[in-house]
């Protein structure tokens, strides 16, 4: 009877760990903008996020995450009222580090909630982040030979995404392997949707290898402030499916400049290509887009595409 009710509550106290370990408190970070997220102090309870928390980032903190001493691994990542801006980095050439959520992100708040990615990895499989869900209002891939990869079986929703190469020669690179990610467009000004450089000095890349990119404009260049900026985009197009969002055109080349450039697209590889649109809607490539403040067309340089493989 004793050796019965030792098992049992050796049984009961081990249960009750394993559900203090799996519902761990949220972890919210209170510390300065720009603060680095492996200062202890800069958490409630002084203590990093862990593998087992939900790491929350208060109203419109940027948080800088280098990943240069190794893995960082946490449960979720929210943000007060859904703001906060995290920018994962590494100082290290070819690492293979990573900010890994096995849950979810999800930083939406319209005037927050952005997540930037600026490394220096060369790497084309290399993963700054690792996470089966992503729901963020700005995701930017900065810096030169910065990557990125949407990986298999995950879900990437983003209101922009941006490849920029932050004035560099050599620049960004976004990967969608075996995952759906959607791109909306920022409402209210200035929408972009899924733009390719914005400096004439910049290159970035987008790879489409399998899964499926859903989007409404894919292009390169964006007048701001009365100076067109645009850089050199390819898409290099190996499998899997573009489509339209739904609601709109899917539209390659269609930001607001009139000088003469032009978004390479790429068809190599042996795997099959899809380019879909929904019923009722158009897919436009090259000149007389439509400007995205004005309504109206510019005469801009066209999409052009190379290679017939697949």
């Amino acid at each position: 009877m004793k050796m019965t009710s030792l098992k049992t509550s050796l049984l009961l106290g081990a249960l009750a760990a394993l559900a203090s370990s799996v519902s761990a408190a949220p972890v919210t970070y209170t510390g300065p903008f720009g603060g680095q997220w492996t200062t202890a102090t800069n958490w409630s309870g002084s203590a990093v996020p862990t593998s087992s928390d939900d790491a929350i980032l208060n109203a419109n903190n940027q948080v800088f995450l280098n990943l240069s001493s190794g893995n960082q691994t946490i449960a979720n990542l929210t943000g007060d009222a859904g703001n906060g801006t995290i920018r994962v980095y590494s100082a290290q050439t070819n690492t293979t580090n990573v900010f890994n959520v096995t849950g979810a992100i999800n930083l939406t708040n319209t005037g927050a909630g952005n997540i930037d990615v600026n490394t220096l990895n060369s790497a084309t499989n290399y993963y700054a982040i690792q996470t089966p869900s992503l729901t963020v209002r700005s995701l930017n891939v900065l810096s030169a030979n910065s990557w990125l990869t949407a990986g298999p079986g995950s879900t990437w929703n983003v209101q922009s995404l941006e490849l920029n190469g932050e004035g560099s020669a050599t620049g960004a690179n976004f990967r969608v392997n075996g995952a759906t990610v959607n791109v909306n467009e920022l409402s209210g000004g200035g929408a972009y949707g899924l733009m390719l450089t914005r400096s004439a000095a910049e290159t970035a890349t987008l790879y489409v290898d399998s899964g499926t990119l859903s989007a409404k404009r894919i292009g390169i260049g964006r007048n701001q402030a009365g100076f067109e900026n645009a850089g050199t985009g390819t898409l290099e197009w190996t499998g899997g499916t573009i489509r339209n969002f739904s609601g709109s055109d899917l539209v390659f080349n269609s930001y607001d400049i009139t000088d003469n450039y032009g978004l390479q697209i790429n068809l190599t590889g042996s795997g099959n290509k899809t380019l879909t649109a929904d019923s009722g809607r158009t897919i436009r490539v090259g000149p007389n887009s439509t400007n995205s403040s004005t309504g109206t067309n510019q005469n801009t340089s066209g999409a052009y595409f190379t290679g017939s493989t697949g």
